[in-house]
């Protein structure tokens, strides 16, 4: 009677065992066991900074836009002042460079006017000249005194000057217009320089200010403030981390298939992920095959003391779904 009690209550404990490891471990040739990633979001800065406030504390819930911290790089602020004296030298010598340009048509045109007077003040005295040759002729011709050889020759003489100086006219004119385009010319050259280096100033003006309004850093997701790395005051080197955020709703699931396990998986590949301890399951796709085996952590054994091999599997799953950050979970490969 002993005996039967017995063997019925060992099959009993056999029977709930069998259906705790079925439901714990599931099919080994279906599903492999993983863990939800932690998405953490590391603050950090490629230039040497000094923190100067620091608003959160570890553990601390934030919601995206909340400020973090502040801090501040000296070498920004010597570059800024470096970058606007450059801009306002180059601006001032755009204006300079006008300035040059306008006095020096300026002065061609002075130059021209000046010399066109004396022309046109020659060729009046050269009229008046002739006008005054052609009454005296005309008297001295009534009197029969002027051989006419001698009025010709006068006469001759005085138009061609005219025509000359109407000439010299045309020519200052040309002159004029030759100064001009060449002081257009070559100081359209460097104003296109002067313009060039502006806008690139500007640019990098633009550049740091940007940087600048990243000296207060916020969180750029709704999530738990992890470790602070530094503190206030302290030099900080770049790309060193000083806080650590991990996002509330994870979105990859990092998963160990052990090297026992022979059946294949593709990136694409649609699978089933499922809470270890409760009724909870959502569909993912793998994203990322590893190309190397490394050993399982202690969390994921099946047994701790027994070294376990595989390849990673990176799976990402909505950003709706209702798992924790580091919650183990199965992962069901080949459909449901």
């Amino acid at each position: 009677m002993f005996k039967q009690r017995f063997l019925i209550l060992f099959w009993s404990i056999s029977v709930v065992l069998l259906s705790f490891f079925s439901f714990k471990y599931k099919d080994a040739s279906s599903s492999i066991i993983a863990e939800v990633e932690p998405q953490k979001h590391a603050i950090s800065f490629q230039k040497a900074v000094k923190v100067k406030e620091i608003y959160v504390v570890p553990g601390q819930h934030v919601k995206k836009g909340e400020q973090l911290l502040k801090v501040e790089r000296p070498d920004l602020k010597l570059d800024a002042e470096r970058l606007n004296n450059e801009l306002q030298s180059l601006l001032s010598k755009q204006k300079i460079n006008k300035v040059e340009k306008n006095n020096k048509i300026y002065l061609s045109k002075l130059e021209r006017e000046s010399r066109e007077r004396k022309i046109f003040i020659e060729m009046e005295q050269l009229k008046i000249a002739i006008s005054n040759n052609n009454q005296l002729a005309s008297n001295l011709e009534v009197l029969n005194l002027l051989p006419d050889s001698i009025k010709n020759a006068d006469k001759s003489y005085l138009e061609k000057r005219i025509n000359m100086l109407q000439k010299e006219l045309l020519n200052v004119e040309q002159k004029l217009n030759t100064e001009m385009n060449e002081a257009e010319q070559v100081y359209s050259i460097e104003d296109e320089i002067l313009e060039r280096a502006v806008n690139q100033t500007r640019q990098e003006i633009a550049l740091l200010e940007d940087e600048e309004k990243e000296l207060i850093q916020v969180a750029h997701v709704n999530g738990t403030i992890g470790n602070i790395y530094a503190q206030v005051e302290e030099l900080v080197n770049p790309y060193n981390t000083l806080i650590s955020v991990y996002e509330d709703n994870p979105t990859i699931i990092r998963a160990l298939m052990s090297e026992k396990q022979s059946f294949q998986v593709a990136s694409g590949e649609e699978v089933i992920v499922e809470s270890t301890n409760r009724k909870y399951r959502i569909k993912g796709n793998i994203f990322e095959i590893g190309s190397r085996i490394i050993e399982y952590p202690d969390r994921l054994r099946t047994f701790r003391e027994v070294p376990m091999w595989g390849r990673e599997l990176f799976i990402r799953i909505p950003n709706e779904s209702n798992f924790l950050n580091g919650e183990k979970v199965f992962v069901i490969l080949n459909g449901e």
